[in-house]
């Protein structure tokens, strides 16, 4: 079993962020929601997460728009993305990058590789 981990889930639409909080929260992890970039910069502002997960296609701010943000004030913090169709070059503020569709071991790898956790 992971060790569990705080994790912010970032995505404009609130079924995907539910899902991943449901595959999530099974293995024990502590989930917050953020439904666009401003709000998951504000909860970062808020609260300590060990990684963030992020969709990349969302309005106003995208994935990777938001990565260089969060690497602006939390240099050392991992983000994982999570996206169907992968751009085709992402900035290096983006640590894992996740192909829909997802599944346990793909993401219970991502975590162990950006935490350096098992």
């Amino acid at each position: 079993m992971p060790c569990p981990k705080r994790i912010l889930v970032v995505d404009d639409e609130p079924i995907v962020c539910d899902a991943m909080t449901m595959l999530l929260s099974h293995d024990g992890h502590q989930i917050v929601q953020a439904h666009g970039g401003t709000e998951a910069l504000a909860e970062l502002e808020a609260t300590h997460f060990d990684l963030v997960f992020t969709d990349f296609k969302m309005p106003r701010m995208n994935g990777a728009e938001l990565a260089r943000a969060i690497h602006e004030k939390y240099p050392d913090k991992p983000v994982v993305m999570v996206t169907a169709f992968p751009p085709k070059s992402l900035p290096s503020q983006v640590t894992v990058v996740l192909v829909k569709p997802l599944n346990w071991q793909s993401i219970r790898e991502a975590i162990a590789q950006v935490t350096g956790t098992s």
